[in-house]
This record gives structure tokens, sequence and C-alpha cells, in this order.
């Protein structure tokens, strides 16, 4: 799907870049259980958002 998203010049978010760390592993207070964010990764997603989509 990213190809695909590049190719077409869609624009995409990469959640996985703010909760995640090189392997795969949620980063330190990104999630509680390791299997869902936590409010601090969804803080995290939202401002991956802004950054991306622009906004205040």
């Amino acid at each position: 799907m990213s190809a695909y998203a590049k190719e077409e010049n869609i624009r995409t978010l990469d959640f996985a870049q703010v909760l995640f760390d090189s392997k795969g592993i949620y980063l330190k207070g990104k999630s509680g259980d390791g299997k869902y964010p936590s409010l601090q990764g969804y803080e995290a997603m939202g401002k991956c958002a802004v950054e991306v989509l622009g906004g205040g």
C-alpha cells in the first residue's frame, strides 16, 4: 500500500514511526498492554497527524 500511495501521490500517516522501535515493539509508554496504544500513544499519533496533515 505504501508504494501505491507514493506512486499515486496519496498522503499517508505512518503511526508506526511514533509507536514502535526498529524491532516492532511499542516504545516506552506508548502502550499499556503491548497490544493497543495507551493515552500517550494516541497523543503521539495525534501529533503525527497534525504534522503530516497540517493544522494547529
